[in-house]
This record gives structure tokens, C-alpha cells and sequence, in this order.
């Protein structure tokens, strides 16, 4: 799930604007080119939970499941090559339900608020690297400018933003001969995730009413603890939740 959906979501939990950042900030990190080690905000560090248990039940929906594995065929048979196919399937479904969301427009106030209240949170953040903390900051600011636009969720935007955070794996990378055919599948995509946006979101609205430690409850905040919250790296090379 695509950083605005997560916004979208905390909303639903009740969040308030440090809580809505926290629930982007793994994304962030990503984008920010660094690691993020430690968070020193109790309700930035609950954000952060939220997203990693909306990521695990939103990856493993029936629907997005569904979206995922008839894109990567389609795109197979257009001839693309199979990391590329795999990755473009995934993050194309991630990035077009963040259009859907954001013509709703519900949790645009929050985010926009969250992004606001980036360089408060910043001092709270631990980075791996030091240049990370600039490079935060920036982006914060930058989302705030671009605002939240639906347009951000278009085939056209979304074919563009695939070839730049695919552009630096060379494995995964969209190579100039596939780019029509990554094109003309987030065409298709696009309605497919339309039409597959009400049914998933549910899906995820049951997954996150089950989980055990679903944010914002009395177990989850035992969990914390001392108010910080660090982070290692899992296996995928994405970051995790680990109590400090």
C-alpha cells in the first residue's frame, strides 16, 4: 500500500496529524534513500505500527492478490521481462488505489497537516545515515507543494513514477522496449483497480478489525513501551517494527 492509502486508513483509526505521518514514514524512509532506526514520538512510533499491519493484511487480500497476478500475466505476454512485469503489477495496483482514494478526497486535510508537521517530527527521528534528516525534510515539504492531487493517480503519472523508482534496480528497471506495453497496462490497470476498490478496501477493513494487534488498542500501547520505537530491516529489505 502506496503512503497516501496509508494516511487514508489512519484516518479511519482516528489519527491525528503525527500519527498520519508515522503511518507514511516507512514509505518515506524509502524515499528518502536511508533506514530509519528509531523514532522518539509515541504517536508518530504508533503511525508506524499502523502501517506495517496494514501492510501485511492489505498484501495478502484476495482482491489485490488477484489485481497482482492477472497484471503480471498480462504483462508476461506483452513481453516483459519477469522481475519488471512482477514489480510494475505490484506497486501499479499500490499507486492507482491511491487515485481512487484521493478523487474521494477524505483524508486530504490530514494529510496535508501530517506533511505540514514534518520538520517537528524530524528531530525525533534517528536516521542511519546523517544526510537522511535533509532529505526528509525536503520531501515533506515537496509532497506538501504538490498537494494532494488525484491527477498523482492517472496512467499517465503513475507510468512516469514506476520508470523513475524502478530506474536505479537494474533488475526491475522498465526498459525503453517495455515502456509502451507498462503504459497500456496501467491503462487497463487503472479501471480494474476502479472497479476492485470498494471490495478491497473491505477486505482490508476485515483484515484490520481481526488482527490481534490492530493500532490504536490497549495492547498495542503496552507494546511501545517507553515511548520510542526502533526499526530493523526484514528480510524483503523493507523496515520493520521492533520494541526498543
Amino acid at each position: 500500500m502506496n503512503f497516501y492509502a496509508h494516511c487514508y486508513l489512519a484516518r479511519l483509526d482516528g489519527a491525528d496529524a503525527a500519527f498520519a505521518l508515522g503511518s507514511m514514514l516507512p514509505d518515506f524512509a524509502g524515499m528518502s534513500g536511508a533506514r530509519l532506526v528509531r523514532v522518539d514520538h509515541p504517536e508518530v512510533a504508533l503511525g508506524v505500527q499502523h502501517h506495517h499491519v496494514v501492510d501485511g493484511v492489505f498484501h495478502a487480500a484476495p482482491t489485490f492478490v488477484r489485481l497482482c497476478q492477472e497484471s503480471s500475466v498480462r504483462l508476461d505476454a506483452a513481453g516483459v521481462r519477469w522481475g519488471t512485469g512482477r514489480a510494475v503489477a505490484h506497486i501499479g495496483v499500490e499507486l492507482l488505489l491511491d487515485g481512487y482514494l484521493l478523487d474521494d478526497g477524505q483524508a486530504d486535510a490530514l494529510y496535508l497537516r501530517a506533511l505540514d508537521g514534518g520538520d517537528d517530527a524530524a528531530g525525533h527521528l534517528h536516521w542511519s545515515v546523517a544526510e537522511a534528516d535533509a532529505r526528509f525534510r525536503r520531501l515533506c515539504r515537496r509532497l506538501h507543494e504538490l498537494g494532494a492531487n488525484p491527477d498523482h493517480g492517472s496512467p499517465e503519472v503513475v507510468s512516469d513514477r514506476l520508470h523513475r523508482a524502478l530506474a536505479p534496480r537494474p533488475r526491475l528497471a522498465i526498459e525503453d522496449r517495455d515502456s509502451s506495453a507498462v503504459r497500456a497496462e496501467m491503462d487497463r490497470l487503472h479501471d480494474d483497480v476502479r472497479r476492485a476498490a470498494p471490495t478491497l478496501m473491505s477486505e482490508v477493513h476485515e483484515g484490520l478489525e481481526a488482527h490481534p494487534k490492530r493500532p490504536f488498542g490497549v495492547d498495542l500501547r503496552r507494546g511501545i513501551g517507553d515511548d520510542s520505537c526502533s526499526l530493523r530491516e526484514n528480510g524483503s529489505g523493507s523496515p520493520s517494527r521492533s520494541e526498543s
